[in-house]
């Protein structure tokens, strides 16, 4: 947890979930993705806080399926700590708390029965470091469909081959698919995180500062690919780059001091804000 994105609160928030007898199993959730209304995500008053720390407060807010929704907002303003708690990376972190709810498709992802392993299958994520297996590049690829037992060991090299291709990484690669991914370029081994994210056919795919710390010509490859993957994937980015949330999203949400400021289309949103704070950030005026 990135201590940046603490705020300190008079007193930690308390959890509070309740648990529904008729909630589904986890194979009846995974199957339910795909079907319900315009937003695919849903956050209602959601608090999130670790011990003493209040990190988020009361984010009510949805995220639209198959578009690319931006979070910005200054360091320490909880971007990656919502972006996070979307797949619930936060459960084992040390004093993780949460009140209010986030839904996937109408459906709690706090729910019994929400399997970890079907949700995070479901809401891919690519970190701003890139984090490659210690297995071959081609395993890397396939490690998830292995997983998940969705294609048969025949057809990995096959599946390796798409979605390397895909990102762009394929001609690159092709001769030292069973090599060491360690020994790709840091821009490399995160399209290579990316493909491997791919592979595994999320409905959803969050971006945690993808580019952050990658040359312009890999940064341009990976908003490019972005544009490609929607309206079959929808993605949430955040990014401390407004340039970037310009080109690529379609909807952008200003969190600050962990509370949503503004939230809406993107051009509406940078150019016509409808808060002064969004009018000042959005302008440089505060970082």
């Amino acid at each position: 947890m990135n201590e940046n994105e603490h705020v300190t609160a008079a007193s930690s928030p308390t959890v509070n979930v309740t648990a529904d007898p008729q909630s589904p199993s986890a194979e009846e959730f995974a199957i339910s993705l795909p079907l319900f209304s315009e937003a695919i995500i849903e956050t209602r008053s959601l608090s999130v806080g670790f011990s003493s720390t209040l990190v988020l407060d009361a984010i009510t807010v949805e995220i639209p399926r198959g578009g690319v929704t931006a979070l910005i907002g200054p360091t320490g303003s909880g971007k990656s700590t919502l972006l996070r708690t979307f797949n619930r990376m936060h459960d084992r972190v040390a004093g993780f708390q949460h009140e209010g709810d986030v839904l996937m498709d109408g459906t709690s992802i706090f729910a019994p029965g929400v399997d970890l392993l079907t949700l995070r299958k479901n809401v891919g994520m690519l970190f701003q470091r890139p984090n490659p297996f210690p297995m071959s590049i081609r395993d890397n690829v396939v490690a998830g469909v292995k997983a998940h037992r969705m294609a048969k060991k025949k057809q990995f090299d096959a599946l390796a081959e798409e979605h390397l291709t895909r990102v762009g990484l394929f001609d690159a690669v092709k001769d030292r698919l069973s090599g060491s991914p360690f020994s790709l370029s840091g821009g490399q081994q995160q399209l290579l995180c990316l493909a491997r994210a791919l592979a595994v056919a999320p409905t959803v795919l969050l971006l945690d500062e993808p580019t952050s710390s990658l040359d312009p010509a890999t940064t341009e490859r990976i908003e490019s690919l972005i544009e490609t993957l929607v309206p079959e994937i929808t993605v949430v980015i955040v990014t401390h780059n407004l340039g970037q949330a310009r080109r690529v999203s379609s909807r952008t949400i200003l969190l600050q001091t962990g509370s949503l400021v503004e939230e809406g289309p993107t051009s509406a949103l940078f150019d016509a804000p409808s808060n002064e704070v969004t009018a000042r950030y959005v302008s440089g005026q505060f970082a």
